[in-house]
């Protein structure tokens, strides 16, 4: 070796530059790694796994989404009580690329419904493809993963030796997550080998083949990809040629650290340049010995510090005097019932080949920014991922770490606090509208799933902030699930979704003759037999009239006895051959002045009157589509019409998921245009429906630009009050600040500053809190192109697409065009 290879070796080992290191080193091992695997079978008869010199059980685990000092003491008591001596404990957060599961679910929940909505779901699952490597958001580490929380309990020996006391332990700890909230299942050998599977031979696809166990081979032997080989280098590890694989472990610990920070290990959920750009594994190990020696080793560690830090090398050591802090306190958590334990703390990056480097800075950095500092392990690489696979702590791995001097002495509350537990909301069971978590997990919001109470939504955000879009998206997931909805719009914004699903698109302009009349579309032999349905009829009848005799004001108790009355009384004569015209001539003929007043009010809404159409004869609309959009626009310079259009639309509506299928979901969508109702029986109407749609499998979902705006009037604040689900997209600053102190919502610190940092990243994504009777969750609206020119509100977008119509091209075609396809 000349002087210059001399110094750059030297160069590049304080550098870990391995382009100059490896070439003088010893050739990196190159076998397959099946061969290094401990795993032998499966007992089925105690659901264990029998390994090489151990035996244990693995179990999955729902992500935590934060914690409490319950939530510690009840982990803590978990790992102190349930742990046998001499076992061990690996818990693992694994931000899994493989999210095609989720999304073909969602995608696959449309194949009964009509074929455009198959296409919706298909340009969006596209869109997505391979996004658990590359992140959809240029620029961006936002990758989408499927957090995945793991724990797996071992101990050397025999299963005969072990099998008692390794099944009540996992019995114990299914309880204790049980308690905790978090629903946990034992793993079964298919299971395991699938998710081991995943870590030996990571694969950029975002779904992997099935791995079928055959109980008579070796477990060891039946990965899918069981000979794909690891290549060993000093700083990192080559799996198959494809994937820079690399081992950190804890070089210095946080002073202080609690279980709810660990959400911010995974991702900072305020930017998203502080992510993790390729999948990662996170693992605490701890191995416990036994209650006596944990005592005697604690004293005399508490004793012998203390001891040393009352000397005069103290003086000059300062770390003396902490150690001896630290095991003082070590020993008086062991008296109170505490275990010791070993333990090793690493995160595995999993980066395609030659991003190695930005991945693992990205790591460095995000441990850093939260107190931790990170190390590579050099030469140990290998010894470092094997530690982290399940059951090779009992195989003699904890000892051999020990060794090395690479574990830790902490006890079992600290290891409570420590354990990578924590990842990102999984949503719910029912692939309706599909979602984004901040740190990249894709999850399903059914508004229809609360358990606990009404399915109806108020979608809050300012101007911009995407809120129409939202609702859109909304509509499409309703009804691509196999849903009816009816749409009440002012301003378009729904005219390119709603024809392009299929649906029915109604106009309201000169250019069409429609008649409303309230009448004809009640259910004479429901009104007869359903007082509740009865109640609700009346009462729109009447409201519709109150706001036809007074447009800016509203009548007194007095006028609204008589006008019930008089509907009464017509109904009574002509059941639903009835109209307007009737109830004002049943008004004309009242004996006082004020009560014939009124029949002069709703002279326009009589026959000979300018609205006389519209009120007199049989109502001309029906709701039979799946998805049917009533625009005002047309109409909206007569802000006195607009408002008994839009009440009777929420009639004819409400009357059709009455008479529906109830089986069948129901949403009734109206955004904004809460100013053109008023009175208190479109309040009682309002409220009604609100609080009956559940009945029906039905929803109300309303829109607003802020929570005020639904306390400017009876009819919108009886909606509110009636909403179960509250959506928050970007807010003004002021309007929160105002929210807080107003309290109409419970709003804490951290709920503060998770809405004011709600945000729309133009047509990338819309953020949006979810808050609904369990807590609250936020989560991304990411659309694919196609979607985003779809839902577009903006006037170039919309004329574009005209335009492009105009020319000969379908709907579809014009769209596909806008958003950059052929």
């Amino acid at each position: 070796m000349t002087l210059l290879d001399a110094l750059n070796r030297k160069i590049s080992m304080l550098f870990t530059d391995e382009r100059f290191l490896e070439p003088h080193g010893p050739p990196p091992v190159d076998e397959p790694i099946v061969g290094l695997l401990p795993y032998r079978a499966f007992d089925e008869q105690s659901g264990l796994f029998v390994n090489r010199a151990s035996c244990g059980f693995m179990l999955e685990v729902a992500p935590l989404t934060g914690a409490t000092e319950q939530t510690i003491s009840l982990l803590t008591a978990a790992f102190s009580d349930n742990m046998p001596d001499r076992s061990s404990l690996q818990i693992m957060c694994w931000a899994s690329p493989h999210v095609g599961g989720i999304l073909d679910g969602w995608r696959d929940a449309r194949d009964g419904a009509p074929e455009v909505y198959r296409m919706l779901a298909e340009k969006r699952t596209g869109y997505f493809e391979g996004g658990g490597w590359t992140s959809p958001l240029p620029g961006t580490a936002h990758l989408l993963r499927n957090f995945r929380i793991f724990v797996c309990g071992s101990m050397p020996g025999s299963l005969e030796k072990n099998r008692g006391t390794l099944s009540a332990a996992r019995r114990n700890l299914l309880t204790a997550m049980s308690g905790l909230g978090t629903p946990a299942k034992a793993l079964g050998p298919e299971a395991f080998l699938a998710i081991v599977d995943e870590w030996l031979f990571p694969l950029k696809e975002d779904r992997r083949d099935p791995v079928e166990w055959r109980g008579l081979d070796p477990l060891h032997q039946q990965f899918a990809q069981g000979e794909n080989s690891i290549s060993v280098h000093p700083w990192r590890l080559v799996f198959s040629g494809t994937h820079d694989v690399r081992c950190l472990s804890v070089q210095n610990w946080p002073e202080v650290w609690a279980q709810w920070q660990g959400g911010n290990l995974i991702g900072s959920p305020y930017s998203d340049f502080q992510r993790v750009p390729c999948p990662f594994l996170a693992t605490l190990t701890f191995t416990v010995g036994t209650d006596t020696s944990d005592s005697t080793r604690a004293n005399l560690k508490a004793a012998r510090s203390t001891q040393q830090a009352d000397t005069d090398l103290a003086r000059f050591l300062p770390m003396i005097r902490e150690q001896a802090r630290e095991w003082q306190y070590i020993s008086q958590k062991v008296r109170e019932g505490h275990k010791l334990a070993r333990c090793f703390y690493q995160i595995i990056t999993y980066a395609p080949l030659r991003t190695g480097d930005e991945a693992e800075q990205a790591v460095r950095s995000l441990y850093k920014a939260n107190g931790w500092r990170l190390t590579r392990d050099r030469y140990v690489q290998l010894q470092s991922f094997l530690s982290a696979m399940p059951f090779f702590p009992a195989e003699g791995m904890t000892a051999e770490l020990a060794r090395l001097g690479r574990t830790k002495t902490l006890v079992t509350w600290t290891c409570a606090n420590l354990a990578p537990l924590q990842g990102e909301w999984k949503g719910m069971n029912s692939p309706c509208m599909l979602l984004i978590g901040r740190r990249g997990q894709p999850f399903y919001w059914d508004p229809f799933a609360n358990q606990e109470g009404n399915y109806n939504v108020a979608v809050i955000g300012k101007s911009g902030s995407g809120k129409s879009v939202f609702m859109q998206e909304l509509v499409a997931s309703v009804a691509g699930a196999g849903g009816q909805v009816i749409v009440i719009d002012d301003g378009y914004s729904f005219m390119n979704s709603c024809l392009l699903q299929g649906g029915d698109f109604v106009e309201f302009s000169g250019e069409r003759e429609i008649c409303l009349n309230p009448f004809s579309i009640v259910d004479a032999q429901a009104f007869e037999s359903d007082p509740e349905y009865r109640e609700g009829a009346l009462s729109m009848i009447c409201g519709l009239v109150q706001q036809m005799c007074r447009t800016k004001s509203e009548t007194d108790d007095y006028e609204n006895s008589h006008i019930e009355r008089a509907v009464a009384e017509v109904w009574r004569a002509k059941g639903t051959g009835g109209e307007i015209n009737d109830v004002g001539l049943a008004l004309e003929g009242g004996k006082d002045k004020r009560i014939r007043d009124l029949s002069h009010m709703l002279r326009p809404c009589m026959r000979g009157g300018i609205y006389e159409r519209y009120w007199n004869g049989q109502c001309t609309l029906k709701i039979g589509s799946h998805l049917t959009v009533f625009e005002l626009s047309g109409i909206k310079t007569r802000k006195d019409l607009q408002g008994l259009v839009m009440m009777m639309m929420m009639f004819l509506a409400s009357d059709a998921m009455y008479h529906g299928d109830r089986q069948r979901r129901g949403a009734i969508v109206i955004d904004e245009a809460w100013d053109l109702l008023h009175g208190p029986a479109s309040k009682i109407f309002i409220e009604g429906l609100a609080r009956r749609a559940r009945k029906y499998n039905g929803a109300l979902i309303t829109g607003t630009q802020t929570v005020n705006d639904y306390y400017k009037n009876d009819a919108a604040l009886a909606s509110y009050e009636n909403t179960d689900w509250i959506c928050f997209l970007a807010q003004k600053a002021d309007s929160i600040n105002f929210l807080k102190n107003s309290g109409r919502i419970a709003v804490d610190e951290a709920m503060e500053r998770d809405m004011k940092s709600l945000k729309r990243s133009g047509s990338q994504y819309s953020e949006v809190m979810i808050l609904g009777p369990g807590g609250y969750a936020i989560g991304r609206l990411m659309l694919d192109p196609f979607s985003v020119k779809l839902y577009s509100s903006k006037a170039e977008d919309f004329e574009a697409i005209r335009r492009l119509q105009a020319e000969g091209m379908s709907l579809a075609e014009a769209v596909e065009h806008s958003a950059g396809g052929t």
